[in-house]
């Protein structure tokens, strides 16, 4: 076995550099610790690997990407941030395609005004209405909208 001998500057350098790999270590340990962290993308033999974690709103998940119902998550501005796999074959679509696009470019033109009524509601408590989806071949598929 050889012995490495290294300078006082190469020692500093390595120092350094095993504390910023610490700081961030200790960051991840925090954000995870705190819920901030849906899942791990992890570099391996075979590629990236995504690990996703389980928290207490897991079994809620769970239940909401399996049911029959579209269920979708938008902004104040009819984004969707989130759908589940119900909701994109209601409208015709891969999940991939509606998350990010908007609301409006599903609700049939007739039903904007209503739509727009729903989601700048000042109220808290749940909204309801009825509006007819279009999907991607442009047929309409009427609906019972609920939002809170």
């Amino acid at each position: 076995m050889v012995a490495v001998v290294k300078s006082q500057e190469e020692l500093l350098t390595e120092l350094q550099t095993l504390r910023l790999r610490l700081e961030e270590a200790e960051e991840t340990l925090r954000a995870i610790a705190a819920g901030e962290v849906d899942a791990l993308v992890v570099d391996g033999p075979d590629g990236e690997q995504i690990f996703t974690l389980q928290g207490a709103d897991h079994p809620y998940r769970l239940m909401v990407e399996n049911m029959r119902e579209g269920a979708l998550t938008i902004n104040q501005e009819g984004i969707i941030v989130y759908c589940n796999d119900s909701f994109a074959a209601l409208v015709g679509k891969p999940v991939e395609r509606v998350v990010g696009s908007s609301m409006h470019d599903y609700v049939a033109d007739v039903d904007h005004p209503t739509f727009a009524g729903l989601i700048s509601s000042e109220s808290l408590s749940s909204n309801k209405a009825e509006l007819r989806l279009v999907n991607a071949s442009k047929d309409l598929t009427p609906v019972v909208v609920s939002m809170s």
